[in-house]
């Protein structure tokens, strides 16, 4: 039976393409979140639980994007030491982002182009789907 050498980081594996796209799906939020605080649908008045809740969320993306260039720097040993940051961290994500989901229905602050109801069922169902993809992608 034959083994398989493992490439060289940046060689033969689809390691840059994820870099890219996790940068890139960095970028987009960085530049959808300046352009609602740009035209006054986003303050940072907000409450106090919001402010927790965007740390925590821009947090995860960050992560995301350094176990993306752990990987394609080949530091494999360290992506997973962290991914354990990651597997808490998505944690406090679910349990903040469902408790700030209510907390806003509750105050009628949800965002303007939803109505509440849907924003209340579609955002805990989609924040519970990223709950259920990192499980997967630990396991």
């Amino acid at each position: 039976m034959a083994t398989l050498a493992e490439p060289l980081p940046g060689h033969g594996r689809d390691d840059r393409f994820f870099l890219k796209m996790a940068i890139a799906m960095a970028l987009t939020i960085v530049a959808g979140f300046s352009f609602q605080v740009a035209t006054g649908r986003s303050t940072f008045g907000a409450p106090p639980l919001v402010h927790l809740h965007a740390f925590i969320f821009f947090g995860w993306v960050v992560l995301f994007v350094s176990q993306n260039l752990l990987v394609t720097r080949g530091s494999i040993g360290l992506h997973r030491q962290l991914g354990w940051v990651g597997a808490g961290w998505a944690s406090a994500m679910v349990l903040v982002g469902i408790y700030t989901t209510i907390e806003m229905t509750r105050n009628a602050a949800t965002p303007f182009f939803f109505l509440p109801a849907y924003f209340l069922v579609m955002n805990i169902l989609s924040i519970l789907c990223f709950g259920g993809l990192v499980i997967v992608a630990i396991s």
